[in-house]
């Protein structure tokens, strides 16, 4: 059997310097992303509302000092998973895994209302 020749471009990796740059944030501006978020507000508040939730579950983390794949086995569930559902991502945030991860980190959730101006 005749052994097949891999082209260098087959086994090229990023050079460090790309992914350096990648990471450098990049200067305000306004994007497509931002224009879209702009024309349907409801999808803006939506994302406002899981970065808060998220921010407050990893404050608890912090203040606790616990890692998040402690909180993750205390949940049952992986740390892989634990990070999508800080993302946000569909399918891992939900109120269920909410009230899961509120139980996990020894406090009760509290909800309330304010008029939208």
């Amino acid at each position: 059997m005749a052994k097949v020749k891999r082209r260098k471009s087959d086994t090229h990796r990023t050079p460090k310097a790309c992914r350096v740059w990648r990471s450098i944030p990049q200067p305000p501006g306004e994007t497509d992303l931002d224009r879209y978020m702009m024309k349907n507000p409801k999808l803006l508040k939506q994302e406002m509302f899981i970065l808060a939730l998220s921010e407050k579950i990893l404050g608890e983390m912090i203040r606790q000092k616990m890692k998040r794949r402690e909180l993750a086995h205390r949940m049952g569930r992986s740390k892989a998973w634990l990070d999508r559902f800080l993302l946000g991502q569909r399918g891992y945030f939900n109120v269920r895994s909410i009230s899961d991860a509120c139980h996990a980190l020894g406090v009760r959730p509290v909800l309330y209302f304010k008029r939208m101006k």
